[in-house]
């Protein structure tokens, strides 16, 4: 797979999903519960041969080569990894990576998903932040409450 994407003229996003099918249009439409393992199926099929473990792949254990592989990742880096690789293979996808504003919106938003799994409540209007924070407290069993409010009316 790995040269297979190295050989594409296509951005690293695009090479993966012409190499696996899968993309925004595919992963938008799985619906909760069990994203992250519906999501991970979904890899898994689309990898045929490849033997997958669900934790490395979404960055929730380390791999073999990383310097910390003997400890256990913080939550923090646990929710990072889900919702990084969430938004990378397509879940929800944040719109504009390849400016540096879209670059730090995104890692803005995987932020507050990371620091309000130690707060009682997330209350966000960002679909895509919902979604994928949502994703990952349920795969790893945060009690944090996420409200996703729409607003209405702007209000001068």
């Amino acid at each position: 797979m790995s040269r297979e994407l190295d050989g594409q003229e296509l951005p690293p996003v695009k090479a993966f999903e012409a190499a696996t099918g899968l993309g925004a249009l595919v992963l938008k439409n799985i619906e909760p519960p069990n994203v992250v393992e519906k999501v991970f199926e979904k890899v898994q099929k689309s990898m045929d041969g490849l033997e997958l473990d669900i934790d490395i792949f979404f960055g929730v254990k380390p791999q073999s080569y990383e310097t910390t592989n003997n400890r256990e990742k913080t939550l923090a880096e646990k929710i990072n990894g889900i919702y990084h690789q969430l938004n990378f293979l397509g879940y929800y996808r944040d719109t504009g990576m390849k400016t540096c504003r879209g670059f730090v919106r995104s890692s803005s938003d995987m932020t507050h998903a990371e620091v309000a799994s130690f707060c009682h409540l997330l209350l966000c209007r960002d679909e895509g932040l919902v979604e994928k924070a949502a994703a990952a407290y349920e795969y790893l069993g945060v009690r944090t409450k996420i409200l996703h409010f729409q607003a209405t009316k702007k209000i001068d």
